[in-house]
C-alpha cells in the first residue's frame, strides 16, 4: 500500500496528466475497498464518481466523503443502502428525508435511530421498522398510530413499554403483547395488572409474569397454581400465604425440587413435601430439613436414583449398612461417603468393585479379606 499512498500524495497539477491517472487509481482503489477514501486527497473526496463508488462498496466510507456529498441524496442513498450504520455519517438535514430512511430500515430496524422529523413518524417506515423487530418502537416518534404499535407488540411483546400511556391501558393490545412476552405485563397500566384476563394470558406465557400481577392476585390460588405450573420459578413471587400451602408448593415441586427453597419453613418440615421433592430428584437431599436426612425411608429413595446421595445422609445413615448397600449397587464410587466401618466391609467393597472396579487400587490398602 505504500506505493499507492505515495501516489496519492501527488498534486494534481504537479506534473501534466497525473490528475486523470491519479483519479483512475482512485476510483479503482474505491471501487475495491470504500474506505481508501479516507488517504484520499480532498479533490477526491469531493469527486462525485469516486466516493458513489466508495459507499456503493462500503456504505461506512460516506465518513471521508466532503460534506457537501454527505448532503447529496443519490451518495447518501447508496450508502445506508449497502449499510445502514452509514447513517450517523449522513447530514442531519437527510435524516429527516423518507427516502433516506426508508432505504436504511430496509437494511435493520435500528436504522429508524437516525431518523428525525417526518421520516421518524411516517406510517410506512415504522410500520417496516416495527414489523422486523417491535422495540423498533422506541425510536419512532410520539402519538404513533395504534395498528402500528399493535403490531410491533405482536412482533415483541415488550415493545409495550414505548406504547403511550393510553394504549397501554387498551385490554385488547396490552393482551396482545402478554400473549406474546408475558414479562410485557411490566409496562401494562396498574390498572390491567388487576385484570385477571392479562394475568393469566401473562403466566401462560410465562408463569414468572407472576411477579408484575396485582398484589391481590399474587394471593390467588387458582391465579398462582396456573403460574408455578408453567414455571415452578413462580412460586417466590406468591404471597407468604401460598408458599405456606401444600398443594401449591407440590404444583411447583412437580416441575423442579428446586422449588422447595421458596416453600415455608413450615412446609420444608411436611414429610409429604420432602418426599415429593426427593423422588423429583435425589440432589433435594441436600436442601431438606436436617431431620429427614435421617429418614431411612427418605435417603433410601435419593439413594436408589443416585448412590452419591449417599454424601448427604445423615452420619447414622452412613453407618447403616442396607442403605450404604443401596448406595453401592447404584453407584460403586458411593463407598467414599460410607462410615469407615463399612468401607472394611467384605460385602459393601465387593457390591463397590462389581459396580466401579477401577475403585480396588483404592480400596485394597484397607480390604481384609
Amino acid at each position: 500500500m505504500e506505493e499507492h499512498t505515495q501516489s496519492l500524495s501527488i498534486r494534481p497539477h504537479a506534473l501534466p496528466n497525473t490528475n486523470h491517472r491519479l483519479r483512475a487509481k482512485c476510483l479503482k482503489l474505491a471501487t475495491t475497498k470504500g474506505r481508501n477514501l479516507k488517504r484520499m486527497q480532498s479533490i477526491f473526496t469531493e469527486d462525485e464518481e469516486v466516493v458513489l463508488a466508495a459507499v456503493t462498496q462500503d456504505g461506512c466510507a460516506l465518513e471521508f466523503a466532503a460534506e457537501k456529498l454527505q448532503k447529496d441524496k443519490k451518495i447518501v442513498i447508496a450508502a445506508v443502502s449497502q449499510n445502514w450504520w452509514a447513517l450517523q455519517y449522513v447530514a442531519e438535514e437527510m435524516k429527516c428525508d423518507k427516502d433516506v430512511i426508508r432505504a436504511g430500515v430496509s437494511q435493520s430496524w435500528r436504522a429508524l435511530y437516525y431518523a428525525t422529523g417526518i421520516s421518524k413518524i411516517d406510517k410506512e417506515i415504522v410500520l417496516s421498522a416495527v414489523t422486523i423487530e417491535g422495540r423498533a418502537l422506541e425510536y419512532a416518534g410520539r402519538n404513533i398510530d395504534k395498528d402500528i404499535v399493535m403490531t410491533a407488540v405482536a412482533q415483541n411483546g415488550l415493545a409495550l413499554e414505548f406504547a403511550s400511556g393510553i394504549l397501554k391501558a387498551d385490554k385488547k393490545l396490552v393482551l396482545t403483547a402478554v400473549t406474546q412476552n408475558g414479562f410485557a405485563l411490566e409496562f401494562a397500566s396498574k390498572k390491567l395488572k388487576h385484570d385477571r384476563d392479562i394475568i393469566h394470558a401473562a403466566i401462560a406465557q410465562t408463569g414468572n409474569a407472576l411477579v408484575f400481577a396485582a398484589k391481590e392476585l399474587k394471593a390467588d390460588k387458582g391465579i398462582v397454581n396456573a403460574a408455578v405450573v408453567q414455571n415452578w420459578k413462580a412460586l417466590k413471587y406468591t404471597s407468604a400465604k401460598l408458599r405456606d400451602d401444600p398443594d401449591i408448593v407440590l404444583a411447583a415441586i412437580n416441575g423442579s425440587w428446586r422449588s422447595i427453597e421458596f416453600a415455608s419453613e413450615r412446609i420444608k418440615r411436611k414429610k409429604r413435601v420432602v418426599t415429593a421433592a426427593i423422588n423429583k430428584n435425589w440432589q433435594a437431599l441436600r436442601k431438606i430439613n436436617k431431620k429427614y436426612k435421617k429418614d431411612r425411608e427418605i435417603v433410601t429413595s435419593a439413594v436408589n436414583q443416585n448412590g452419591l446421595a449417599l454424601r448427604y445422609a445423615h452420619t447414622k445413615l452412613k453407618k447403616d449398612k442396607d442403605i450404604v448397600l443401596a448406595a453401592v449397587h447404584q453407584n460403586g464410587l458411593a463407598i467414599f461417603y460410607a462410615d469407615e466401618k463399612l468401607k472394611r466391609d467384605r460385602e459393601v467393597v465387593l457390591a463397590a468393585i462389581k459396580k466401579h472396579g477401577r475403585i480396588l487400587q483404592c480400596l485394597v490398602a484397607r480390604l481384609s479379606l
